[in-house]
């Protein structure tokens, strides 16, 4: 949360210092199998891509939306579909509007078919 209001602020270098801080407890965290939907290394990755568009850092933003993509477990279909919003702006915001666009109907389409 304290990352999210310095992204906001346009904060970068306290933004990222709380990004930093709050990845290493992440990482320190024991894993856990509990099936229940938890903050994790994935949930993680996905606020600090939101932060990191926020500031407008592109790269960093479309590494840590992908890192959320790889690490998200698919049962939680709804985060999943958020992370790969995620990952397109940060695409986007890259100028890579094409691959952008591409990950959101690829996600349109597989929810198309679910429900038939």
């Amino acid at each position: 949360m304290a990352a999210e209001a310095h992204a906001e602020l346009r904060q970068t270098s306290e933004c990222r210092y709380a990004l930093d801080q709050s990845a290493a407890l992440v990482d320190a965290a024991p894993d856990t199998a509990l099936p229940a939907y938890v903050y994790d290394r994935a949930l993680a990755a996905g606020f600090a891509a939101e932060c990191l568009i926020k500031l407008g850092a592109g790269g960093p933003a479309v590494a840590a939306a992908e890192r959320c993509c790889t690490l998200i477990d698919p049962a939680f279909s709804l985060s999943r579909g958020f992370a790969d919003v995620g990952h397109a702006l940060a695409l986007a915001l890259t100028d890579e509007i094409g691959e952008a666009a591409a990950i959101i109907t690829a996600r349109g389409v597989q929810w198309r078919e679910k429900s038939r």
